[in-house]
């Protein structure tokens, strides 16, 4: 179950397939592709299709995201000529699922996206083509070094690369002026804690229309009950989720909900914490209120990353230049972030590996990923890349900002298997304790002992 008001939920647009020619890519949002990689020749040559080929690249991107996502391969056909790329998009929350019945029923697509959160999916599934002889073989124009190690190596599990990062975002806040302006308070920065953002809430969320329930909130649910988006509260009281960074196999997987003692009360203080900003202080909308930071624009800050700006810079407010941005709150144990990290990968059983491969090439490197900055989608994952990123900055965007989330963002997120599962699980666990059903002590020990039930089931 996703949190409610999860920004992650603009990231699962309807089901589309885009179709056949380079000269159409513009108008019809079609996606060209790349060529016959056996010898490994250069991503971006001309030639490097003998006869017209067609490429099945599959993703959950938004709309806005898709059309940067377009331009840069567009930007590639042309370049190298005779391609085509058919994109089926599947929202996330049915991706796993959906990818998993097509590999196994032998219908891959060529290319596909993997976040973090996938990873550990896919991977164990022996779902994904191991990409390492590849990224050996090509390595001058992989360039891994040059890629943060914290997003290099999100695919990285037991020395084998199963993909190469296209996308991080690690988290920044991002406020609505004019909340803060119509409440007299001064705009959020780099001194607040979780009990500052917690007095100002209880300034900002009111009742603007008079029927004695709140209208105006704080912030969004984003960091109650993601095994992905958690984490960030939770570290910055001292806590944990998961042991070790990356994917994990079940046998592997060691949950810290309960144990040991010191982050067990770190954990149970952070439950406490952002229960209380929902049904205590009601900072944050409880499940049968609406709060919307995009569209209703009635919620003052969104904990989120990079590619909600693309969506962002279509709303009413921020083109009247209402919106800034600040690094998230700090806790006792001081400020955290968390990232999601996307990758180009390639099925074990793809029928154009070689080719799908040029594809991973191009997208993943430094050209793809600055059309990607240059569109607002991302944060830079290449080193190289950082000046085009900070040339790309919005005006309310702050590069400052972003580059000081990059720094504290220093090890891949620690990602489970049975994602989809696990997700409702702990979404519905700490929902026990934020309604005052069960302390936080016993929701955590009770969620504990479901997640090693749920490891112990296996693959």
């Amino acid at each position: 179950m996703k949190p409610q008001g999860d920004s992650a939920a603009a990231r699962q647009p309807t089901r589309r397939t885009i179709v056949r020619g380079a000269a159409a890519l513009a108008g019809m949002g079609i996606l060209a592709a790349c060529g016959q990689a056996a010898g490994g020749g250069s991503a971006g040559a001309k030639g490097l299709f003998k006869e017209h080929t067609v490429l099945r690249y599959q993703s959950y991107k938004n709309p806005e995201e898709l059309a940067v996502f377009q331009q840069g391969v567009q930007r590639w056909a042309e370049r190298v000529g005779n391609v085509e790329v058919q994109t089926d998009i599947v929202p996330q929350g049915e991706y796993i699922e959906k990818l998993l019945v097509r590999i196994a029923g032998g219908d891959p697509p060529d290319m596909m996206e993997v976040n973090d959160r996938m990873s550990s999916d896919f991977i164990m599934r022996s779902t994904l083509l191991d990409l390492t002889d590849r990224i050996k073989r090509d390595g001058k124009e992989i360039d891994l070094d040059d890629v943060f190690p914290a997003y290099r190596d999100v695919l990285l599990y037991k020395g084998k690369r199963y993909g190469i990062p296209d996308y991080c975002g690690p988290t920044v806040m991002y406020v609505n002026k004019l909340f803060f302006q119509q409440a007299g308070q001064p705009l959020p920065d780099e001194s607040w804690d979780w009990d500052k953002f917690l007095e100002v809430g209880r300034i900002i969320t009111k009742d603007t229309n008079g029927d004695k329930v709140p209208d105006q909130f704080m912030t969004t649910n984003s960091l109650g009950g993601s095994p992905s988006w958690t984490p960030l509260l939770w570290w910055s009281f001292g806590g944990e989720m998961i042991k070790g960074p990356g994917p994990h196999h079940p046998s592997e997987t060691e949950w810290l909900l309960d144990h040991p003692t010191e982050i067990t009360r770190a954990n149970a203080q952070a439950t406490d914490y952002w229960g209380s900003l929902i049904y205590k202080h009601n900072v944050i909308p409880q499940p049968s209120q609406k709060g919307d930071f995009q569209k209703m624009a009635n919620v003052a800050t969104e904990i989120a990353g990079r590619w909600l700006v693309p969506v962002y810079k279509t709303l009413d407010f921020v083109q009247q230049g209402y919106l800034t941005m600040v690094l998230p709150p700090k806790g006792p144990k001081g400020r955290k972030v968390r990232n999601s990290t996307l990758n180009a990968t390639i099925p074990i059983n793809a029928k154009k590996p070689d080719e799908a491969w040029e594809l991973v090439k191009f997208h993943t490197g430094k050209e793809g990923m600055s059309v990607a900055v240059e569109g607002q989608r991302t944060n830079s994952t290449r080193k190289s890349v950082m000046e085009a990123f900070k040339k790309s900055m919005l005006p309310w965007e702050s590069f400052e900002v972003y580059a000081k989330s990059n720094e504290l963002f220093t090890q891949p997120m620690p990602m489970t298997y049975n994602w989809t599962l696990a997700e409702k699980m702990v979404g519905d666990g700490l929902n026990v304790a934020y309604t005052g059903q069960k302390s936080a002590a016993q929701a955590l020990k009770e969620l504990q002992a479901q997640m090693d039930d749920l490891m112990k089931r296996g693959l």
